[in-house]
């Protein structure tokens, strides 16, 4: 089967992101701090997961005077997917919780995204995607990788 490549994106003054195709297998992550630096990754995807943006009124206050980067780098991929053609799919922010680091560490994302705390936010995005999209392959990758890990005697060690 051939699987789209995926790029999901943590944005933001920052934005992370992590290239993939499924199951599990990473491309390239990083982060970025401004829009065309971001240009050739996504030039590689055909589809992109990118976290949304609510402003909701306990947060308005601390956005306050601030031109609001991420929902301005937001609009901007969502603008630059539409024109080529990329599919976007949105998820809120909660989705990404369901990618425990044990998760991260279990499927080698962990490992892959050190040092780069927003890509790493980025692929939390991404598992979720697969956890709420992915097809019966890529599902038995990620409960493999969890069954695997647990066996190895790692899941309860802390890095």
């Amino acid at each position: 089967m051939n699987y789209p490549v995926i790029l999901a994106l943590d944005p933001g003054v920052t934005t992370g992101y992590i290239l993939a195709s499924e199951p599990l297998i990473y491309i390239e992550c990083g982060e970025v701090v401004n829009f065309n630096d971001l240009l050739p990754v996504l030039n590689k995807a055909d589809k992109v997961i990118i976290e949304s943006f609510t402003l909701y009124p306990w947060k308005a206050q601390q956005q306050a005077f601030s031109n609001i980067p991420s929902a301005e780098i937001i609009g901007r991929i969502k603008e630059w997917c539409s024109i080529n053609g990329v599919e976007v799919v949105e998820q809120q922010p909660s989705k990404r919780i369901v990618a425990t680091d044990k998760l991260l560490k279990a499927t080698g994302v962990w490992q892959f995204t050190r040092g780069k705390k927003h890509a790493r936010d980025a692929a939390r995005h991404l598992l979720a995607y697969y956890l709420n999209n992915g097809d019966e392959t890529v599902l038995r990758s990620l409960w493999q990788a969890i069954v695997t890990y647990n066996e190895s005697n790692e899941f309860d060690k802390v890095e």
